[in-house]
């Protein structure tokens, strides 16, 4: 991602907090097991919700995979 936004100054316009939490909160999801986003219900509403995460739900994602 840096690299894009040192080749292409525009690209910088659209790397804001937002933009790096929700990268944040799919990787985190991403890397969850299919079971555990099937039975876990926070897990299931992040999935609906799909964009414009908190920090607050960051940090909850994260809690939930130490929880594992």
């Amino acid at each position: 991602m840096a690299r894009c936004v040192q080749d292409n100054g525009d690209a910088a316009k659209y790397i804001n907090t937002q933009f790096v939490v929700n990268i944040l909160v799919w990787y985190h999801l991403a890397l969850m097991g299919e079971t555990v986003k099937l039975t876990d219900p926070r897990l299931q509403r992040l999935i609906c919700k799909a964009n414009n995460f908190t920090l607050q739900e960051l940090i909850e994602i994260v809690e939930i995979n130490g929880e594992l």
